[in-house]
């Protein structure tokens, strides 16, 4: 029973613990949670505890009897406004009516691990500012009687009331109870079977008044909302847009590099049976397209295949052919001077791959537009190098 008790804690804090890194369970409440080092607090309380045994056979207890002074402190760690954790101590003295009927006062420590539930902010939603929360705390530990050298498993549950003082501070009214062995009191183990059924058992019935002080960071941020009336609206709608017009360049393109690979194939195919190299001309309305990263003059992969394709072809056409290209820079990106030197590096980024691969420099020509022609409409698609052939 021990072995199955120390477990099912283990599992449960471990459990806690890890739901400070799950965000899902806390964005439907529209807060972001906190990391590990926020939302800790520090509880104490005075009040009395009074402990009662699920037995009738000494009649009705004297309470005033019964009744001992006990203070309670915990540790407290909050992973979002509605669950947290904590470790409390409760002590230092009890009484309870033995197996003689005499009122048995015994010294005594109490620690345990509750889950800590907060129902305003469950059913009502986040409030930082709220006056009173209520807040059901759920959990397990271990009591040690220290006059009867005895100790045993318990379980809590309770209720705390909290009111708001300030941003820092809360006035606590709480309840707890702790069920365990009916023995707890005694010595002899033998005492808890005494009588049958829920003789067995006892619980410790405390009340406290006390406070919390909250350490910084106390509070939760809302997540960002996406309001109608901002920009932010706007600039989804406008990525959208960019979106859309970047997967039909992209299959533009992707139709033109199928059309001059078939062109490709077919002159390597009468390239065999000629002894001279033969010439294939382009269509002057056919253009090649390599795009770019945003803010970025170099190559990537999938501009370097572009690249590769288009040497291929040239080499097979007329040498006396030439090429314009032509840098741009999107509008949405940087500032005009920005954008014509980049759109500028761009073009002298794809001439230079050209010439390197073994193309006539002879034959091509540069210039740029920076963000003053969009040629493929708006958005980041016009981070690109156009190449049409002189006419």
């Amino acid at each position: 029973m021990k072995r199955i008790l120390i477990i099912s804690m283990a599992l449960v804090f471990a459990a806690s613990l890890n739901a400070q890194n799950e965000t899902q369970k806390i964005r439907w409440k529209n807060y972001t949670p906190n990391g590990f080092w926020s939302n800790w607090e520090i509880s104490a309380g005075v009040g009395a505890n009074v402990f009662l045994k699920f037995d009738n056979k000494f009649g009705n207890p004297d309470f005033e009897n019964l009744a001992k002074l006990s203070f309670s402190l915990s540790v407290n760690k909050w992973f979002n406004p509605i669950v947290g954790a904590r470790i409390n101590f409760q002590g230092p003295v009890a009484a309870a009516i033995d197996v003689d009927g005499q009122y048995n006062r015994f010294k005594f420590m109490f620690v345990h691990y509750d889950q800590l539930w907060n129902l305003t902010n469950w059913i009502c939603g986040y409030k930082v500012d709220r006056l009173y929360n209520a807040v059901v705390t759920t959990g397990m530990g271990y009591a040690i009687n220290f006059d009867k050298d005895n100790s045993e498993y318990a379980l809590t549950l309770g209720l705390q009331n909290r009111f708001r003082l300030c941003d820092a501070w809360n006035l606590d009214l709480e309840l707890q109870s702790m069920l365990t062995k009916s023995n707890f009191d005694q010595t002899d183990n033998a005492h808890s079977l005494a009588n049958g059924g829920w003789s067995r058992f006892a619980t410790s019935i405390a009340a406290y008044v006390g406070v919390t002080y909250k350490l910084p960071t106390r509070n939760w941020q809302p997540l960002p909302q996406c309001k109608q009336d901002d920009n932010c609206a706007k600039r989804v709608s406008d990525l959208e847009k960019d979106n859309n017009n970047y997967k039909k360049a992209l299959q533009d393109v992707s139709d033109k590099n199928n059309q001059l690979q078939k062109e490709l194939n077919n002159a390597r195919n009468a390239a065999k049976d000629e002894s001279k190299p033969t010439t294939v001309p382009i269509n002057e309305q056919v253009s090649f397209t390599i795009f770019f990263n945003g803010n970025e003059g170099t190559l990537t992969d999938e501009a370097k295949t572009n690249i590769n394709t288009i040497v291929e072809l040239l080499k097979k056409t007329d040498n006396n052919t030439k090429y314009i290209i032509t840098g741009y820079a999107d509008k949405e990106t940087g500032d005009s001077k920005s954008n014509m030197e980049l759109s500028k590096k761009r073009a002298e980024t794809v001439k230079k791959a050209l010439v390197k691969a073994g193309i006539d420099e002879g034959r091509l020509k540069t210039a740029y537009k920076g963000d003053t022609v969009q040629p493929l409409g708006n958005g980041s698609i016009n981070r690109c190098v156009i190449i049409l052939q002189e006419k």
